[in-house]
């Protein structure tokens, strides 16, 4: 009788494990699926190189830009996707934000007049929630892979990181599982 409860106890710390419900590390079978470089809609002032001042003195940067960014996770042999995959996301500009789902809120904008426009061209305002607590920094998010094989972040470009002319230059937002990484490369101008 001992000996039954002992064996059932013992399949069970077997199988237990096994049934995790946590994101999980990628393994070798897994890929994320590349990117498309991006033009940001942001641009910088001109400085003139001798004076290091602006050549217009009214000019002032672009404000900021939001949008929404997919990474895509799927099996290498069948490219079905993969679901409650570990992804993370990194930012090498200070500038550029990550921000997880809970620190935004999308804004509902009226119908008629000039807001058509902005409803045409897709795009999406938004305010801070007020509804996240925890560890948050603001280059490095983590997240985990929907039934789709989706993560998503908010990417939040402050400012783009410029040359001694002021003109933007190419940044990047890393991104990685345990057996892969890609990277979203972001120009800026207009």
């Amino acid at each position: 009788m001992l000996g039954n409860k002992l064996l059932v106890l013992a399949l069970a710390a077997l199988v237990l494990p096994a049934c995790s419900t946590g994101p999980i590390d990628a393994t070798f079978n897994y890929e994320l699926v590349d990117f498309e470089d991006m033009q940001v809609p942001w641009v910088g002032c001109t400085i003139d190189q001798a004076t290091g001042t602006q050549t217009n003195p009214n000019c002032s940067p672009s404000p900021p830009v939001i949008f929404r960014m997919d990474a895509r996770v799927r099996d290498v042999n069948t490219e079905a996707p993969a679901n409650n995959i570990r992804v993370w996301f990194t930012s090498p500009y200070s500038d550029v934000y990550l921000l997880p789902q809970e620190v935004l809120e999308a804004l509902n904008v009226p119908s008629g007049g000039d807001w058509d426009q902005v409803i045409d061209r897709g795009e999406i305002w938004a305010e801070f929630s007020g509804r996240f607590d925890g560890n948050y920094r603001p280059t490095y998010h983590e997240g985990w892979t929907d039934r789709r094989g989706v993560a998503s972040v908010w990417v939040w470009v402050n400012t783009m990181p410029t040359d001694e002319s002021g003109a933007p230059l190419q940044t990047q937002v890393q991104v990685s599982i345990a057996s892969d990484t890609t990277a979203l490369r972001l120009q800026g101008g207009a």
